[in-house]
């Protein structure tokens, strides 16, 4: 896939992904950031605007074109 944001993208795949993982459902309202590596991987980032840059709180998944998991971090609760 491509990082288009559209209903069969992959940003609706990562946001089910992080709400399945008690991800705060406010913070995946926005629009991610969007980045790739060498075209094989995607990946997307919301953070928490309400939090300092220096303890900035954000939600990250990697994926890869096929849509396989690479990575998942969650700030926010900390």
């Amino acid at each position: 896939f491509s990082p288009a944001e559209d209903a069969s993208g992959p940003v609706p795949v990562a946001v089910e992904f992080a709400k399945s993982q008690g991800a705060d459902a406010t913070i995946l309202e926005g629009k991610p950031q969007i980045g790739t590596k060498d075209g094989k991987a995607f990946f997307f980032r919301w953070e928490d605007s309400s939090s300092s840059s220096e303890q900035m709180r954000f939600v990250q998944i990697g994926l890869t074109v096929g849509g396989t998991l690479l990575s998942y971090s969650n700030t926010v609760g900390i």
